[in-house]
């Protein structure tokens, strides 16, 4: 029966890690040369690439049951969310949103309204961005897919409305008076009223 030798293990893991040490500035050039990558200017020129970025306005529908729905539902009686000590109490939210006592700065301001503003213009986002990639090309099936992404980015800013008012309106076409371009840059909030006339002339 043989037994290991603690002094050669010990002789084998410093040489082991001496080895490490002198390889290590080896490792330190971490420059990458990309072979390919997808923009919008380079995707969307057939069908199955325009139904990936379709598919992404519609994924983004998921995060309508979260915050979104919490904001509809618990500032009502539909929803109550019983706190007890501190199981389900997360920093006040929920009492926050039921009692109706939300700021920009409390505890349902910073969690569930951000959040939900956030979720929906993303939702705005996904569509303007593929609405923008696919412009320029032509494939069958293009005319049915312009009108499910506005009609999606319409739904997005009608929940838009219906918790915030008037919001900015950020679109992709040209020649629409309430377009305000879909580069990132501080815009005017639009009112109600001419939200609810982009969100009907959309559909």
């Amino acid at each position: 029966m043989s037994h290991s030798n603690p002094i050669m293990n010990k002789r084998i893991l410093t040489a082991g890690v001496l080895a490490l040490i002198a390889l290590a500035p080896a490792c330190t050039d971490l420059t990458e040369v990309p072979q390919s990558a997808i923009t919008p200017e380079n995707f969307y020129r057939n069908a199955d690439e325009a139904l990936g970025g379709l598919a992404s306005v519609y994924a983004q529908l998921r995060s309508t049951y979260d915050n979104t729905y919490a904001i509809s539902e618990v500032t009502t009686d539909e929803i109550i969310i019983p706190t007890r000590g501190q199981d389900w109490y997360d920093n006040g939210q929920w009492l926050d949103l039921h009692r109706q006592t939300f700021t920009a700065n409390s505890p349902a301001g910073l969690a569930q309204i951000n959040s939900s503003w956030i979720d929906l213009f993303t939702g705005v986002a996904r569509a303007n961005v593929v609405l923008k990639g696919i412009a320029p090309n032509s494939f069958t099936g293009k005319t049915t897919m312009v009108a499910e992404l506005r009609t999606l980015r319409a739904f997005y800013y009608y929940m838009l409305m219906d918790l915030f008012g008037g919001v900015p309106i950020v679109c992709e076409e040209e020649g629409n008076a309430l377009c305000t371009g879909t580069e990132i840059a501080e815009r005017p909030r639009a009112s109600r009223a001419e939200t609810f006339n982009f969100i009907e002339s959309e559909l």
